[in-house]
């Protein structure tokens, strides 16, 4: 090969852009209500056709015409001229998909692209939503229902849409490609998004846009492919199956930029510059150099699924590859990007994937990405400093934010003296400029955040997102039910029948029984009927009774002469390959070429596609599936030279009883699962950006911040000696205003002002009375803002803000009421992780920032979280469901849980043997059944000191027993945090107990304080509390429980004495024994250290209590 020709992927960009929006638009066709899958919810729809073909032959011209001539005649002349095919491609024919008269559209865009997106994806499964038809996102929770409008009504206002864009922008004489896929793009994903894919349980969570665009994304990362590669042209042609793909991994550390802020105005440029950097990589990579399409964007970089050829892999990395060299003008564009945008301060590690089937091998490309932040290419960076410069005097030091410019002489300023030119200009005052155009949206002042007790909360929340981007937890999820012990022993039966038949060394000897063929049948059942098992039934039919391939059904006709010709007949044992002769029975052989005639051999060549046909589905079930990622790791391992990726082959003969054990658990595992499809993972990260999202939108709501905390003052037309006040910051007081333009505006939080209340401005240089008062009252202006500062956007793993400290309780409590409704069926598998850090708002925000990174809590192996919980916990969340969730049983497809039973279904929660599990709904385990869960945990720290941070540290925490606790901070008086968010609850109460409203609330709290006192002076005894001997402990428990009853006057309380009990799930139907014995049994150090912390939470850190 001479090279990648990266001047044709520039020349036909135009050209891979018309390809894709073909792709785009390839399932209008489906867009009609009375289709097939459609039509049975709505049954008085007016049916008109039933596939893409005859839309696209039928109806389509019509309906343009309809809109517009000139739109019929613009689409029916869009035809694509791709460098490595001699003929021009219409852009219909891509829009027929597997329907088109095309081998190329028909191969490489629907077998090898659709066919792997939405054919592994749905899998198959054999029940229609009962109800309406509705959407769900990725975790079985409802999202919306399909409205009829959406269908043919949508379909035809896009069409007049796409009509005014062209004609209003002179597209119909001279089109602009990139913009016309722009505007497709935006309005198919608006539209395709309110449909669904398919109208099976439970593949509803698949909407029609997430296939669409996968399969559009694939197809044009292979279409740029062989535009600067054209050699593999043939070889996908002959095998569609063998299209592979990489991900293209720009990473740098979000996270680490946001801590490099001193001021909130710095840490939005950081995060406003990395949005602009991927927009613009984004652009650069889809559009002048369109390689592929963005997947993935977290807070590690963003995320390009490309062609194969255009990696080279690393020797010395398992997994990882980089960009060839022949691509060094596109790897040199993108850190073009980051040198220009960040002013030559931030550069990216660029790397890529091993090729695969599929995208499950981006959590490599996230796993690494820490290692990876530390191979930026430095190559463009600027390396003179020139410590001296006639402007601006000599260097005095590193600028404090940037940490890499000098600060020069003249640089410094009163307020910022230790930053530099370039960070004072575009980090702080730049930014200024910006909140003046959009000061409804979030503040850049931490002085508006600051609450009644001025302090700020830095929030954290973060899923631990990565065993379902690798597809594991997928696994513990069903398409359909099935009876496992029948199906197992199926499959076995059928692996060794093919073991038993490749075997035979006469051709005449194949034998195919009735009970064999029943078997068949019913494994072939669990694939779609319709595109599995009724091809299969019609070809065995047919050659079992008329014995030639003559008669075949023509739509059959090409797969029985595949699985019937030589290199599919190679395994057999009757076949010699040298010679290329069938031993038909001992006496007679007969050339490959002519065994189809032969008498002998007619008989059986219905056993012959039979096994070849059973092979042919477990390798596309099997490796297909599990090609380029962990799963062919596992498998090879298990299996070894048995087993050959590359050329799609199992040496069967040779196969033990343990290899067919395994493989009959994976095969059943795979065809059961929810498929880690490219759509799929989308959708899967979707739903939880869509989660933070939608908090981010909302967050007024979820915190309960009321409207009146949303008010910001100014006064307009402020004057001094007639002239406009100057521009800048003053103060008055704990009151800190900005001017602009003769406005002057108040940017702080105040407490318990009054009406009337006078300002007198003051500068802070030298904190004197500039000689302007200004009067609040009811006559002041105002406008409403948002009191939070975004610290990252929010992205599919995790999202970090400030709010005032004050509203932290409101945010868990909504919070977790939205996790039960969108995750609920997945309790325990995709745990949500809620972080606190609140400090004073005039401590360095840095160190909140950097404490926050702590708290986040990121653990490399999530089974360390795992706990052991019993199965009514998860019963009780499953209680609230939606009558579309119910109707369905949607538990039982998303809610299988793994534990300590041995029933149900035996799979590989992961690709190691250490995982394989028994799953099986929760509705069917027991009440007190253990099943394992990683729980929903959160966890706070109040920064009094900013070493305080560095209590923030996380270890493996087990009992006395040696079962695993979690994940628990390292230092003593904190290490039952974080708490699971079913704590929630108790920290609730002790507010109500304790708290400043209660009507009891001052005289209870000074007993409250009284009795902390002396459990913190216990608190050495306490640490050391499972060490003591059996009478000592007693005595601990007893000197415990006798403080609660005595300093909380618990005799005296009954109000008191029944909450507390309820507080430390005391039973109350105990109504003979007293409050001190019932106490004393529950004075442990989990116990204690819980009641501590909820006195840390209330008390010391919001002051509630």
């Amino acid at each position: 090969m001479s090279g990648l020709n990266l001047e044709n992927l520039k020349k036909y960009k135009d050209e891979i852009l018309k390809a894709e929006i073909g792709a785009l638009l390839f399932n209008l066709g489906k867009t009609h209500v009375g289709f097939s899958f459609w039509k049975p919810y709505f049954p008085n729809s007016n049916y008109k056709w039933s596939s893409y073909k005859e839309y696209v032959d039928k109806f389509l011209d019509t309906e343009l015409t309809q809109v517009d001539k000139q739109l019929e005649d613009f689409i029916n002349a869009i035809q694509i001229n791709l460098t490595f095919i001699t003929n021009l491609i219409k852009m219909k024919e891509i829009m027929q998909g597997g329907e088109s008269s095309l081998d190329f559209v028909n191969k490489i865009f629907f077998r090898g692209c659709e066919n792997i997106n939405s054919g592994i994806d749905k899998g198959s499964p054999k029940k229609q939503l009962e109800g309406n038809l509705w959407i769900s996102n990725a975790f079985g929770s409802f999202k919306k229902n399909v409205e009829s409008q959406d269908f043919d009504d949508a379909r035809i206002s896009f069409y007049n849409k796409l009509h005014n864009f062209l004609s209003c922008n002179n597209y119909y004489e001279k089109p602009d490609w990139q913009e016309i896929r722009k505007f497709v793009f935006a309005e198919i994903k608006n539209w395709y998004s309110r449909l669904l894919s398919d109208s099976r349980f439970p593949v509803n969570d698949v909407t029609l846009w997430d296939q669409v665009y996968m399969t559009a994304t694939m197809f044009k990362a292979v279409l740029a492919h062989l535009c600067i590669d054209s050699s593999k042209v043939d070889d996908y042609m002959k095998n569609p199956s063998s299209i592979r793909w990489r991900i293209l991994g720009i990473q740098y550390d979000k996270l680490g930029l946001a801590e490099k802020g001193y001021k909130p105005q710095q840490i939005q440029w950081y995060r406003e510059v990395s949005k602009e950097i991927d927009d613009e990589i984004k652009k650069l990579l889809e559009y002048v150099y369109p390689i592929g399409n963005e997947i993935y964007r977290d807070e590690t970089g963003i995320y390009f699924l490309v062609g194969e050829d255009l990696g080279e892999d690393l020797k010395d990395e398992r997994s990882l590859a980089k960009l060839k060299s022949d691509l060094k003008e596109i790897e040199g564009k993108i850190i073009d990007i980051f040198k220009t945008n960040s002013f030559d301060e931030l550069y990216p590690a660029i790397f890529l994937t091993k090729a695969s089937r599929g995208i499950m091998n981006l959590t490599y490309l996230l796993e690494k990405a820490k290692e990876n932040f530390l191979k930026a290419d430095w190559s463009k960076k600027e390396t003179d400093i020139c410590l001296e410069k006639s402007e601006s005097g000599k260097a005095k030091g590193i600028c404090q934010v940037c940490g890499q410019r000098l600060v020069f002489e003249r640089d410094k300023s009163d307020e910022d003296k230790n930053i530099c030119d370039i960070c004072l200009k575009e980090k702080t005052q730049g930014r200024i400029e910006r909140w003046f155009k959009n000061r409804d949206k979030e503040t850049i002042w931490i002085d508006e955040l600051k609450d009644k007790n001025d302090r700020i909360a830095l929030v954290t929340m973060k899923f631990e997102l990565y065993d379902w981007l690798n597809g594991n937890m997928l696994n513990s999820m069903l398409v359909r039910e099935e009876d496992f012990n029948d199906y197992i022993s199926i499959i076995k039966d059928l692996l060794n029948l093919i073991k038993s038949e490749l075997s035979k060394g006469e051709l005449e000897s194949l034998k195919i029984d009735n009970t064999a063929e029943d078997k068949i049948k019913k494994f072939l059942l669990l694939y779609d009927v319709g595109g599995i098992y009724k091809p299969f039934n019609e070809v065995y039919e047919h050659l079992k009774k008329n014995k030639n391939i003559d008669n075949v059904p023509g739509r059959h006709k090409d797969l029985t002469k595949r699985l019937l010709a030589e290199d599919w007949i190679e395994d057999f044992s009757f076949f010699n390959k040298s010679s290329r002769m069938i031993t038909i029975n001992k006496k007679r052989n007969e050339s490959i070429q002519n065994y189809l005639k032969d008498n002998g051999a007619k008989g059986h060549l219905y056993e012959i596609f039979a096994i070849n046909y059973l092979i042919l589905q477990i390798y596309n079930t099997l490796l297909e599936r599990s090609i380029g990622d962990r799963w062919e790791e596992f498998i090879k391992q298990k299996l070894g030279n048995k087993i050959d990726f590359e050329n799609r082959k199992i040496d069967w003969q040779n196969l033990t009883d343990d290899d067919i054990e395994f493989l009959s658990t994976l095969i059943f595992q795979f065809i059961l699962r929810k498929n880690s499809s490219p759509a799929r993972l989308r959708r899967i990260w979707d739903s939880t950006k869509e989660f933070f999202e939608d908090i981010k939108a909302n967050i007024c709501a979820y915190a309960g911040i009321p409207q009146n905390r949303r008010v910001r003052y100014y006064w307009g037309n402020v004057k001094i000696e007639n002239k406009n006040i100057p521009d800048g910051e003053y103060y008055d007081g704990e009151a800190i205003f900005w001017a602009d333009k003769g406005k002057v505006y108040l940017i702080s939080n105040i407490k318990d002002f009054t009406n009337d209340k006078k300002f007198n401005l003051k500068k802070y240089e030298d904190k004197k009375n500039i000689g302007t008062s200004l009067n609040l009252n009811d006559s002041t202006k105002s406008e409403y803002y948002q009191p939070y500062i975004s610290i990252i956007d929010p992205t599919p793993i995790s999202w970090q803000f400030i709010i005032p400290a004050e509203y932290v309780p409101n945010l868990i409590e909504n919070v977790i009421k939205k996790y039960s409704e969108n995750f609920k069926f997945v309790y325990g598998k995709l745990p949500l992780h809620i972080g606190i850090v609140v400090q004073d708002y005039k401590k360095p925000l840095y160190v909140g920032v950097k404490a926050l990174r702590k708290i986040r809590r990121d653990v490399e192996d999530t089974e360390e979280l795992i706990l052991e919980e019993k199965a009514f916990k998860i019963k009780n969340v499953l209680k609230c469901q939606k009558i579309e969730e119910s109707l369905n049983n949607t538990h039982n497809y998303y809610s299988l849980y793994w534990g300590t039973h041995k029933k149900c279904y035996e799979v590989f929660l992961k690709p190691n043997n250490k995982n394989k599990k028994w799953i099986e709904s929760i509705d069917e385990l027991g009440d007190n059944e253990e099943i394992n869960i990683i729980p929903n945990t959160f966890d706070f720290e109040f920064l009094d000191t900013n070493t305080r941070r560095n209590d923030i540290y996380y270890d493996e925490k087990k009992d006395n027993n040696g079962e695993n606790k979690g994940w628990k901070r390292k230092i003593a008086p904190k290490s039952s945090r974080p708490y699971d968010l079913e704590t929630w609850e108790k920290f609730k109460k002790f507010k109500e107990l304790f708290g400043k409203e209660n009507i009891n609330g001052s005289i209870r709290s000074t007993k409250l304080q009284k009795l902390i006192s002396v459990l913190y002076e216990k608190w050495e005894v306490l640490v050391n509390y499972e060490n003591q001997k059996e009478d000592v402990k007693e005595g601990i428990k007893a000197f415990l429980a006798s403080s609660f009853v005595n300093i909380l006057k618990l005799n005296n309380d009954k109000d008191l004495a029944d909450r507390i009990r309820d507080l430390f799930d005391i039973d109350k139907s105990e109504k003979d024994v007293k409050i001190y014995e019932q106490l004393k049994r529950k004075m442990t150090s989990d116990n204690v250290q819980l009641f501590l912390d909820m006195f840390e939470f209330w008390h010391t850190t919001l002051r509630e209590v």
